[in-house]
């Protein structure tokens, strides 16, 4: 059994997770089926793998917007691995 630490900010789970060798931390969210990267800054240096352009619409009205789809990414968590994660950006 693997324990996980978190941190709990604001009613948030935060927990650390690498992704291609780069850390970074994610927002736990149990409604969704793929991971999304939010606010990447320039010092975030974050290799992705096969990576296309996608369009994607929000519920309601306003314009789409532009974001990346990524296959074959390699996520860790501790000891758990994913070796063909897809991420959205």
């Amino acid at each position: 059994m693997e324990k996980v630490h978190f941190e709990l900010i604001n009613n948030l789970v935060i927990i650390p997770m690498e992704i291609n060798g780069a850390e970074l931390t994610f927002i736990l969210d149990s409604g969704v089926s793929k991971p999304i990267l939010f606010n990447l800054y320039d010092q975030d240096s974050l290799q992705l793998n096969n990576v296309s352009e996608i369009t994607i619409n929000g519920l309601g009205e306003g314009t789409p917007i532009k974001a990346l789809r990524s296959y074959g990414n390699n996520f860790r968590l501790k000891g758990l691995k994913n070796n063909n994660q897809q991420v959205y950006v």
